[in-house]
């Protein structure tokens, strides 16, 4: 989806605020001081960029390897580390990884993310 449409889009723009804030748990966790505004702050940024369509996906559609394990696996590895809940960074996880298999697209190398989470 192209970044017009997550954002006009009410369950979308709820997934995304959702996804947000475990990201900044995750990195509070880590000691980075981010402050609450900062979800709103960057969906606003995202609409005054104009329409886009994430690197991540362009990626996946032209079969190139995708950045998974480095943009989406590594934060649910430390939120684990931490004994943080993420429930909404897994699910994405785990669908853009059944995705990735589905459509033999490599997802790139972090090793440490197998050895903490099982996730491969």
């Amino acid at each position: 989806l192209s970044t017009d449409r997550l954002l006009d889009d009410p369950q979308w723009i709820e997934t995304v605020r959702f996804l947000m804030r475990e990201v900044i748990s995750i990195a509070r966790g880590l000691g980075f001081q981010l402050n609450d505004e900062l979800v709103e702050d960057q969906i606003a940024r995202t609409r005054e960029m104009g329409v886009y369509r994430p690197s991540t996906l362009i990626d996946f559609e032209l079969g190139r390897d995708i950045e998974l394990r480095s943009l989406f696996e590594r934060p649910l590895v430390e939120a684990r580390r931490l004994g943080l809940p993420t429930p909404w960074l897994e699910r994405l996880c785990g669908v853009l990884r059944q995705l990735a298999d589905h459509n033999n697209v490599n997802v790139g190398q972090t090793a440490s993310c197998e050895a903490t989470t099982g996730l491969r």
